[in-house]
């Protein structure tokens, strides 16, 4: 399965999937390699806990250093606050 367009954004694959317990999707591109984890780990009975790890490494080049470092996190950020939000909201059984 993939996850992305080829067309100037990453293309993500499934790695591994424990269903009820993580799903890890990878990119592997000559001058970017990603990961990206999302990890549920058991809370109380009510209660169960999302984690998502991203991991980043490319080729020394000072324009990727600049993009990664600089403008991609706030971007990142914002696209990962809303998707975690949505996901919190299906979860709970809310309407978007």
């Amino acid at each position: 399965m993939r996850l992305g367009e080829p067309k100037g954004f990453p293309v993500y694959t499934v790695a591994r999937l424990d269903p009820e317990r993580a799903l890890v999707l990878l990119n592997s591109d000559p001058a970017f390699t990603a990961a990206w984890q999302f990890i549920l780990r058991p809370g109380d009975t009510t209660a169960t806990r999302l984690i998502v790890r991203t991991r980043a490494r490319w080729k020394p080049d000072i324009a990727l250093e600049l993009v990664n470092n600089l403008l991609i996190p706030p971007g990142h950020f914002i696209m990962e606050r809303k998707m975690l939000l949505t996901i919190k909201a299906l979860a709970e059984g809310e309407r978007r």
